[in-house]
């Protein structure tokens, strides 16, 4: 299938939910290394930067896997 810029950012929203309700259940800590799975346009990537400003993220889009 072919990458939908448009498409995929019709639904941030929806894909953003999950990470909502994860983050009150995580410990923050600093100097970790996260791996973004799937990462898309990196906007959950951005998020997660905000929220751990001290890691190092790997991002990892889909097509790779």
């Amino acid at each position: 299938m072919k990458w939908r810029p448009d498409l995929y950012d019709k639904f941030q929203s929806e894909r953003l939910m999950p990470m909502k309700d994860i983050v009150p259940f995580l410990e923050i800590r600093h100097n970790l290394e996260i791996i973004d799975l799937g990462c898309g346009s990196g906007a959950l990537t951005e998020c997660l930067a905000k929220m751990f400003p001290s890691s190092s993220i790997v991002t990892v889009p889909q097509r790779a896997f």
